[in-house]
């Protein structure tokens, strides 16, 4: 009777274990005001925990079985849970971290469930750190934009240098230029730049304007 307890008691611990890790990754989603919190993360790791026990040893005594198949329906399963989460509204996708997190913490359990610890813990930690580092305004994270600025200013390389050193202290940088000169000695140039985020072109546009070499300047 002991012999058969022992293991069941362990493969509880394994459940528990999950649960805690998924509960983690949960209450920081909360702290995040996202839907799917700590309940849901604990219960996914816990349930992917337990369908991986299944998976592994509860199918000894069935002969021909092939066990390796709910396991990967755990996967196609929670799929469906997270994309419930994910929602588009006002041209934008919201909920896609969340997802990924139900899903990587499907992971956690199923590592924890077959006996994985040291994976399933580590692995639960380095998705907690991810989610609060990247969620910091990092420089490193700023996504720059593009934008194209037209500008028909006098053909002199004084007006070139000028705009050049404008956008540059701007931190704009010029991906792509196209001019074209015309007989009343005009320069139309278009140019392709890249932005910093969240930066308002129209304050380059406004700075190229104060110059008396410039004719017209648009985004």
């Amino acid at each position: 009777m002991i012999d058969l307890i022992m293991p069941e008691a362990e493969y509880l611990l394994r459940i528990v274990i999950a649960g805690i890790c998924g509960g983690m990754i949960g209450y920081e989603r909360k702290n995040r005001g996202k839907g799917a919190g700590i309940r849901t993360h604990m219960i996914v790791a816990m349930g992917s925990s337990l369908m991986m026990l299944v998976s592994k040893y509860g199918f000894f005594d069935t002969a021909g079985a092939d066990p390796s198949r709910v396991a990967s329906s755990i996967v196609t399963g929670v799929g469906f849970l997270g994309a419930g989460i994910i929602y588009f509204q006002n041209k934008n996708i919201y909920g896609l971290t969340t997802a990924a997190g139900v899903w990587a913490t499907m992971g956690v359990g199923m590592a924890i469930g077959a006996g994985m610890y040291i994976i399933g813990i580590v692995s639960a930690a380095i998705i907690i750190a991810a989610q609060i580092v990247l969620h910091k305004d990092l420089k490193i994270m700023h996504m720059r934009t593009e934008e194209e600025m037209f500008f028909r200013i006098v053909n002199t390389q004084e007006a070139v240098d000028t705009i050049t050193n404008i956008l540059k202290d701007s931190d704009v940088i010029i991906e792509k230029v196209s001019c074209k000169k015309s007989e009343d000695n005009l320069l139309s140039l278009k140019l392709r730049v890249s932005l910093p985020k969240d930066f308002n072109p129209h304050l380059i546009i406004d700075m190229v304007r104060n110059n008396s070499f410039v004719i017209m300047a648009s985004i």
